[in-house]
């Protein structure tokens, strides 16, 4: 069981080249019916099963899943032939043939010259969105107008 930030991160590049390269990840599942499967965690998580590869990698496919309240297969896929920016963000996996359909037509962009002023390493994930308290804002800026037992 792994954060889902790790697949969609920068910092989570040398752990999905370490799985891509010493494991057959056999199987990703998401959770659409609590936000983790960690009791009391809040953050989004999947479930990876993964077995130790002894040979060189394969064409070994990837089963990905998505549970609620009962276990659906999407889909097999192989990581190793992920297009690059697909490869970036392993959530894109849940939502595969309309994340493939964007990457084709950004891929062709950049071959064509369309997108001229964007390398393929300068493309990004796009914005991230937390909660209203993930972040700490210095009380210089705020202050307390008021309190509310009753509300969350």
């Amino acid at each position: 069981m792994l954060p889902a930030s790790t697949f969609y991160t920068a910092q989570g590049s040398g752990l999905k080249r370490l799985l891509r390269r010493n494991y057959d990840v056999l199987a990703i599942v998401e959770n659409l019916r609590e936000p983790s499967f960690s009791d009391g965690s809040g953050f989004k998580e999947l479930i990876v099963f993964l077995r130790k590869r002894s040979l060189p990698l394969g064409e070994a496919l990837t089963s990905v899943y998505q549970y609620d309240g009962g276990l659906r297969k999407l889909y097999s896929v192989s990581l190793a032939r992920l297009p690059r920016l697909m490869d970036r963000n392993w959530l894109s996996l849940f939502d595969y043939e309309r994340a493939e359909r964007l990457v084709k037509v950004i891929e062709r962009g950049l071959e064509e010259g369309l997108l001229r002023y964007l390398r393929r390493d300068e493309i990004v994930r796009g914005v991230e969105m937390y909660g209203p308290e993930f972040f700490f804002i210095p009380n210089r800026t705020w202050s307390i107008v008021g309190e509310d037992e009753t509300t969350s």
